[in-house]
């Protein structure tokens, strides 16, 4: 391959770069799943495109489809727990987006609550389509009219004929009656009804271009298919499940509303468990799950707005961690640390850990008294202690 990069186009060869690790990746891996093998595929298909700069067709190349065609690839690796990966891929997708924004086309859909300034709705983009279409199809009906015989230069082809007719009559000897009758029968037809279209010209309206690429209803059905099944793994709250269903209806419509509105679900799913991962002083499992909210929200244009401010909150929450009562080894490493003790009653004491005797938890706690502080030894029964939040400092 050339080193030079053209100057006509951006220079690809850091995301081939990247593509060919990742081809690699799933070379390794086809032992392991038979899917990464196709997704391989799909690779090396991708690669050969971006190093001719065009499409085998010979049309642009598009980088935000590319783009899109890496999510199942993305998809595959998060599923069998590489999410590095994944990220990998998702730096690769945003890097061939921004080399083509096009915003008439992927404009950004706003999520609930976060309305697109200067956007055209769905709908009123249809009907500019409907129109276009129509007048399309005029134009192409008023092409074909040119070829039509005029109505007055039928009607006079007529009348000569008639004529003709009648002279060869007479001088075929059929006699007076038979051309007056001939001429009785043929000159009034131009009066009384007008003449059709001559037969021998052909009077083909084309097809206009657009409705060549109306989805073919297979299409159209499995795309129903695939946005079902995300539903009902969403209902079932399989994440994952329903993420590899919105990647199928992605890849055969990105920009329909139901694969749009199941991708906004996704995203809160992502969200609400991610917050739960945070309550359970899971981190890095809520940072991953943020993450994945967020290269859907990339993918599908919509706004990234709540997923910025989740994560701006975690992030300056104090980091904890959660251990069992019946952790007695924990519960000694964390002697003189701040801790919040939930009874099983529902109750919550914050202290410092003393120690533990026996199956007695000793909480060091402050009690107010007279306007100053004093502190006092709560022992707790180890069976009555829910959880214990012990935080960093």
């Amino acid at each position: 391959m050339n080193d030079q990069a053209p100057t006509n186009r951006p220079d690809l060869r850091p995301v081939i770069k990247r593509l060919r690790e990742i081809e690699k990746k799933c070379s390794s891996m086809g032992t392991r799943n038979e899917e990464f093998p196709l997704m391989q595929e799909r690779l090396a298909s991708i690669i050969k495109r971006l190093e001719a700069g065009e499409e085998p067709s010979g049309d642009p190349l598009s980088y935000r489809t590319i783009a899109r065609e890496l999510f199942p690839v993305a998809h595959l690796f998060e599923s069998v727990g590489f999410m590095s990966v994944g990220k990998e891929i998702a730096h690769v997708e945003r890097t061939l987006k921004d080399l083509d924004p096009d915003p008439e086309i992927d404009a950004p859909r706003a999520a609930p609550g976060y309305p697109v300034e200067g956007s055209t709705p769905a709908r009123a983009r249809v009907d500019t389509e409907a129109e276009s279409e129509e007048s399309a199809i005029e134009g192409d009906e008023e092409k074909a009219s040119r070829w039509h015989v005029p109505m007055p230069m039928a009607i006079g082809c007529v009348v000569l004929l008639a004529a003709i007719a009648a002279a060869t009559a007479l001088i075929l000897g059929i006699g007076p009656f038979q051309v007056d009758r001939g001429l009785v029968e043929v000159a009034p037809t131009p009066t009384e009804t007008p003449l059709p279209a001559p037969t021998s010209v052909p009077t083909h309206t084309p097809t206009p271009a657009p409705l060549l690429n109306t989805p073919v209803p297979v299409s159209r059905a499995e795309l129903a298919e695939a946005v079902s099944r995300a539903r009902l793994a969403l209902s079932r709250g399989d994440l994952d499940e329903a993420v590899a269903r919105l990647s199928e209806a992605a890849l055969l419509d990105h920009r329909d509303d139901a694969v749009v509105a199941i991708a906004e679900q996704v995203i809160a799913r992502f969200v609400h468990a991610s917050n739960a991962a945070v309550a359970n002083a899971q981190w890095e499992e809520a940072e991953n799950l943020l993450e994945r909210a967020r290269r859907i929200a990339m993918r599908f244009g919509i706004f990234e707005n709540e997923i910025d401010l989740i994560a701006q909150r975690h992030a300056e929450m104090e980091r904890f961690q959660i251990i069992s009562p019946s952790d007695t080894r924990a519960i000694r490493d964390a002697i003189g640390r701040r801790v919040e003790v939930a009874i099983n009653d529902g109750t919550v004491l914050k202290g410092e850990i003393e120690g533990i005797d026996g199956s007695t938890l000793l909480l060091n706690m402050d009690s107010e008294i007279g306007g100053g502080k004093m502190k006092y030894t709560e022992e707790l029964p180890i069976g009555n202690v829910r959880t214990i939040k012990v935080f960093e400092n």
